[in-house]
């Protein structure tokens, strides 16, 4: 919950209050504590740097700042050392901007030289920021409009030389990310801004194609269509024989176990499970 405000205050330069920060007030008045003094003790917890606090408007004294106008101030050798400092959660400013789709944010951290090609580390995962973006909640919007500010930071990523065939450590590669939670628009996206270099025949180290792991969840029959129009088939994967279940079959049986309980406080790729 405390990463969805930060993230909203991060979005929003109206000020105006939210309803998942209305939430925080009153979990912050359980515990006796005002909502700023919850909101500094989590920035302690975090060990963010003076950027991340700027970013994540956790700063008063530059609340009026904008972030192009902080960075600025700074002279190259400084701004190279502390442009992607990680917080405890090894998250960079730059991943939190396109974690939780901040389109401007993003293209200004990249101009002051934070590395899109980084790679976002957990507990459990090594993830490319194209993958955070795709897998990050609130670009899935599933059953309404798809918010465009997501596209806009994949669109940002891939102008800027990121690999759209990048892998994680489990052989993922964004394709394989967008296909599992079914995002046409974004699988679109992927290969419109991918041209000739775009692989629709990457395989996961489960041995998945991007048509496994669409038809494994919640199978979308527009994104199956899309797929299957450029050719693809189903990889089978590991362990595809037991007992006579597919490989499609075991991947229903594990979907979305887990994202929805870990979503307000840890990131995506902390989950045990991943969907597909």
């Amino acid at each position: 919950m405390t990463d969805n405000v930060l993230a909203t205050r991060m979005a929003n330069s109206s000020g105006a209050s939210t309803f998942a920060e209305e939430q925080l007030v009153d979990v912050a008045r359980i515990f006796g504590k005002c909502f700023n003094d919850l909101l500094e003790d989590y920035a302690v917890e975090m060990e963010f740097s003076p950027l991340h606090e700027v970013l994540l408007g956790l700063e008063p004294a530059l609340a009026n700042t904008k972030l192009k106008d902080y960075l600025a101030s700074f002279d190259k050798n400084f701004l190279s050392k502390m442009i992607d400092t990680i917080d405890a959660r090894g998250r960079t400013p730059l991943a939190w901007a396109v974690e939780f789709g901040c389109p401007e944010a993003v293209d200004t951290l990249i101009q002051y030289s934070a590395n899109p090609y980084q790679l976002r580390r957990s507990a459990q995962a090594t993830s490319p920021l194209l993958h955070l973006v795709i897998a990050a909640p609130a670009s899935q919007q599933e059953g309404k409009q798809p918010d465009t500010r997501f596209q806009d930071v994949v669109r940002i990523l891939l102008r800027h030389g990121v690999d759209v065939n990048a892998v994680d450590h489990e052989g993922w590669t964004a394709l394989h990310v967008a296909a599992s939670w079914n995002l046409l628009d974004m699988v679109a996206e992927l290969a419109r801004m991918g041209g000739t270099q775009f692989n629709w025949d990457a395989i996961t180290t489960d041995g998945q194609t991007a048509l496994d792991l669409c038809r494994g969840g919640a199978c979308d029959e527009h994104v199956e269509a899309f797929l299957m129009s450029k050719g693809m088939s189903l990889g089978g994967g590991l362990g595809a024989e037991m007992a006579g279940i597919t490989r499609v079959q075991q991947c229903a049986s594990k979907n979305d176990s887990d994202v929805d309980s870990v979503r307000d406080e840890e990131l995506y790729f902390d989950a045990p499970e991943r969907p597909g």
